[in-house]
């Protein structure tokens, strides 16, 4: 989401903005604890993570983006996001929490997108 245009004074487009560093934050601290060998730590920032993002992607999927693609000035830029969004389900997907083999978080199957 832009810095400069104003539109995160619309109350979607700014939570989604707010949202979007909150998850950032998250993902961060769970890279640097994976990578510092804290597991113990690194399955707590995974259950925050996907806490975060699973809301996130739904509202964005099925409101915003669904509107874009409607208006269809953006619907190239939608469906790069949706990739992304498919990439992230994908790389989260191949965590299995109960044993998680936190080398293999790097790679993750590739998903086509559930987006609308």
């Amino acid at each position: 989401m832009c810095n400069y245009c104003g539109c995160r004074e619309f109350p979607l487009i700014g939570r989604l903005s707010q949202e979007h560093w909150d998850i950032e934050e998250c993902a961060g601290a769970l890279r640097r604890a994976i990578v510092e060998g804290r597991h113990g730590d690194a399955a707590t920032l995974l259950r925050e993570l996907l806490a975060r993002l699973i809301p996130h992607i739904a509202a964005e999927e099925s409101g915003l983006f669904a509107e874009l693609r409607a208006d269809g000035a953006l619907a190239d830029e939608v469906e790069r996001l949706c990739a992304e969004h498919a990439d992230i389900h994908g790389v989260l997907g191949t965590i299995d929490d109960a044993a998680p083999d936190w080398s293999a978080t790097g790679e993750g199957p590739r998903r086509r997108s559930r987006c609308p």
